[in-house]
């Protein structure tokens, strides 16, 4: 568990559509990082929002909690630094995370690949039958893919190969714990800066 942060902000003068775009850049900028240096960092969106007119709002802030040392280079990395001289994000000072922080976890929602959902539309179509459907009366095939496939999550642009992979991630509370929080070795998160086991845990506050 990693108590200290950065934080990157989006300047006032950037326009809500865009905020967006400049997030999931700095993302992806995070991406390369973790995937290159073997770095280990946790991303949160503290302001994160559902607003119908903004379904996927990452909102304009983003935290990355990490070691000290790694936190310390990632505030140098050219790319990172590149966008703060353009004046696309504010980065912050290195900070520790107040005492009564309370934990959370960002964890990747997995989309079923396609002979998965081949096979979960075929047994639903196979339970509406045996519940006396009509065969007229059935939902399609794609009809039953797109529903499965629908989610409401949150989700990044990850760039790879010259594809954009939308890699989706769900928020939930945790429940303190009363032991000492400190910096625990070994990977917590992935290199999506998601949580890959039960340490990996964010603060919000």
């Amino acid at each position: 568990m990693y108590r200290n942060y950065l934080e990157v902000t989006l300047p006032p003068w950037v326009d809500h559509a865009d905020w967006n775009f400049i997030l999931n850049k700095v993302v992806n900028r995070l991406h390369g990082v973790l995937r290159s240096s073997g770095f280990d960092f946790g991303l949160d969106f503290p302001d994160i929002t559902s607003e119908a007119d903004s379904p996927n709002g990452l909102g304009k802030k983003l935290r990355i909690f990490g070691k000290t040392e790694e936190l310390e280079q990632l505030s140098q990395n050219t790319g990172i630094r590149d966008m703060v001289d353009k004046h696309m994000i504010i980065l912050s000072e290195l900070a520790q995370v107040p005492d009564k922080a309370q934990e959370y976890r960002v964890s990747r929602v997995r989309q079923l690949g396609r002979r998965a959902l081949a096979k979960k539309v075929q047994k639903q179509i196979a339970f509406l039958r045996n519940k006396g459907v009509q065969k007229n009366n059935l939902p399609s095939f794609e009809e039953l893919k797109r529903r499965f496939t629908k989610t409401d999550s949150p989700f990044l642009l990850i760039e790879r190969g010259g594809k954009t992979i939308p890699v989706f991630f769900m928020i939930s509370k945790m429940v303190s714990s009363e032991n000492p929080k400190k910096d625990t070795p070994g990977s917590l998160f992935s290199t999506y800066g998601l949580s890959s086991c039960n340490d990996g845990v964010v603060y919000r506050f």
